[in-house]
C-alpha cells in the first residue's frame, strides 16, 4: 500500500512495535532494511518484550502451562506480535521446545481439551497449529490437518438456521449435540495466519460463514459434551458477529478489534461483492474511516470490515473515525465527534490500546 494519513499518524504517534508493523506489514518495507534497526532495538528494550523473554527457561519453554494468560503460547503469540521475528532465537527455540516436550502440551489446559478436539471444537492439537503457524510453519502435517478442521467448523455453520436447534440441555446447561463442528476463536487464529487453504472456493465458503454467524448473533453460552462431561470452547470474541457499536465498553472493543483483524486477515474481502461501493473514505480525509450504520435488514460484521480495508493502513494496525462521523450513529442525531487512535501495546488478549477521544 502507499503512505497514507493514516500509516502517518501511527509512524507518528505509535509505540515501536506499531510503527514497525506499519512500516514492514503496510508499507512492505523488508524487515532487514537498516532504517528499521533502531525501532528492533527499542522493541527489544520494551519492558513487555523483557518480561516476556524472562519467562524462557534454558530449553525454550515459557512460563510453566502451554495455555492460559501466562504460559509457552501467550508469550510466544505476544512476542511475534511486538514485533520480534519468527526467526530471532527466542522464537526458534521456543518452537524447537514445543515439538520436543509432548508431555507438557495438556499443561494448563488438562485432558478435557483433548475431547475437544475429538468433538471438532478445538481443543490442544488446534491450539498447538495455531502457535506453529504464527510463527512460520504452516508446512507441518499438524498444522495442514488442523486448518481442514478449522474450514469443517466454519462451514457447519451455513446449514444452521437456528443456533437452538443444534444445541440440548445436558447437566443443566446448553451443550452442542453430539457431531456438531462449530468454530471458535483458534479455528479463526489459524486461518487468519495460513495461506494454503485460500482457494477462491473456501474463502466464499467462509465469507457465507461469517455472513450467517453475522444473522445467528448474539450466540448464548455453550459447551461441548463429551462421555458424560461438558467442556468449554475457546468461544472467547466468538458470540457476537453484529454488534451495535455504539453500545461497546472497553472490553467489547477490545473483542471486536481483535475479532475484526483475523477475519481481514483472511482476505475474504474481495469475495462480498455486496460490499464493493461501500466505505469509501472522505475525499476530505482521505485514507481515514468513515463509518456508517449497516442496513437493519443485513447485520454484518463485514462493514466495517470494508472501512477498515478501505482505510489502506492494514487490518490491525490502524483504526481511525473521520471526522464528521462516529460508528452507527443514529440517523439524525448530532453528537459530538469521536475520534479513535490505537498508540500503544497493552493486552495479552489484544496488545493494542484504543483510546478514544471526544471531542
Amino acid at each position: 500500500m502507499k503512505p497514507s494519513p493514516a500509516s502517518d499518524f501511527l509512524l507518528h504517534s505509535a509505540c515501536p512495535s506499531i510503527q514497525y508493523r506499519v512500516l514492514t506489514e503496510c508499507l512492505q518495507i523488508s524487515p532487514g532494511d537498516p532504517s528499521l534497526s533502531q525501532l528492533k532495538t527499542d522493541i527489544e528494550e520494551n519492558s513487555i518484550v523483557r518480561g516476556l523473554l524472562a519467562q524462557q527457561a534454558s530449553d525454550g519453554w515459557f512460563a510453566e502451562d502451554f495455555h492460559g494468560a501466562v504460559s509457552h503460547e501467550s508469550c510466544l503469540r505476544r512476542l511475534l506480535e511486538m514485533g520480534i521475528s519468527a526467526q530471532s532465537r527466542p522464537i526458534q527455540a521456543a518452537v524447537d521446545a514445543l515439538l520436543s516436550f509432548p508431555e507438557r502440551w495438556d499443561r494448563g489446559l488438562g485432558k478435557a481439551s483433548r475431547l475437544l478436539d475429538e468433538l471438532h471444537l478445538g481443543g490442544t492439537r488446534l491450539i498447538r497449529a495455531t502457535v506453529l503457524a504464527a510463527a512460520g510453519h504452516e508446512d507441518l502435517a499438524e498444522v495442514q490437518e488442523q486448518v481442514q478442521e478449522a474450514l469443517l467448523g466454519f462451514a457447519a455453520v451455513l446449514n444452521v438456521p437456528s443456533f437452538e436447534e443444534v444445541c440440548e440441555i445436558r447437566q443443566g446447561q446448553r451443550v452442542l449435540r453430539s457431531g456438531q463442528a462449530w468454530p471458535g476463536l483458534y479455528h479463526l487464529r489459524l486461518l487468519a495466519f495460513t495461506q494454503s487453504w485460500r482457494s477462491s472456493e473456501n474463502q466464499k465458503l467462509l465469507a457465507s460463514s461469517f455472513e450467517h454467524l453475522a444473522r445467528l448473533s448474539p450466540l448464548p453460552d455453550y459447551n461441548g459434551y463429551a462421555h458424560g462431561q461438558r467442556v468449554a470452547p475457546a468461544s472467547f470474541c466468538m458470540h457476537d458477529f453484529a454488534p451495535g457499536l455504539d453500545t461497546l465498553n472497553a472490553a467489547g472493543w477490545m473483542q471486536w478489534l481483535l475479532r475484526t483483524e483475523l477475519i481481514a486477515r483472511t482476505g475474504i474481502l474481495p469475495f462480498t461483492p455486496h460490499l464493493s461501493t461501500a466505505g469509501q473514505p472522505a475525499p476530505e480525509n482521505a485514507g481515514l474511516i468513515q463509518w456508517n450504520s449497516a442496513p437493519a435488514a443485513q447485520p454484518s460484521l463485514l462493514y466495517p470490515l470494508e472501512r477498515l480495508y478501505r482505510a489502506g493502513a492494514g487490518s490491525r494496525l490502524a483504526f481511525s473515525v473521520a471526522p464528521g462521523m462516529r460508528p452507527d450513529l443514529p440517523r439524525g442525531a448530532d453528537q459530538p465527534l469521536r475520534r479513535a487512535s490505537i498508540t500503544r501495546y497493552e493486552s495479552s488478549l489484544w496488545p493494542m490500546l484504543l483510546n478514544p477521544r471526544n471531542s
